[in-house]
């Protein structure tokens, strides 16, 4: 058996990886969002995410177009956004308490609906 190499280039992978360590990087997506969310005198938006609103844009990219829906493992988002369990959970707890998201089915996928969704159409 030959040893393992000392280093390893990004673009190697390791034999001891798991399918979801060595996942293909997904293309760039671009998603539709509200000037209102971030253009707020006021800061309604901002003092009820706090820090959370990152999880939220990240629902938001991952969101069905028409239905609003995302259906994503917690594993998945700690894996694509490098926060914590506990991060991803405090946050889940906040957009749910401020009503930006509904929890629809908590495992073994998360189904979350973001309320207030518009339908995205091509014409926009």
């Amino acid at each position: 058996m030959r040893p393992l190499p000392e280093t390893r280039s990004h673009s190697q992978k390791s034999l001891f990886e798991t399918p979801s360590e060595s996942r293909k990087p997904r293309p760039s997506w671009w998603t539709p969002l509200w000037q209102g969310l971030v253009s707020d005198k006021d800061a309604k938006h901002r003092n009820a995410m706090g820090s959370s609103i990152w999880l939220f844009l990240y629902l938001l990219t991952y969101a069905n177009r028409k239905t609003g829906v995302v259906r994503r493992s917690i594993e998945s988002i700690k894996l694509d956004t490098g926060s914590t369990l506990r991060t991803i959970n405090r946050d889940l707890d906040r957009l749910r308490e401020q009503d930006y998201i509904t929890i629809l089915e908590p495992k073994p996928l998360l189904k979350i609906r973001i309320e207030k969704w518009k339908e995205f159409k091509k014409d926009v």
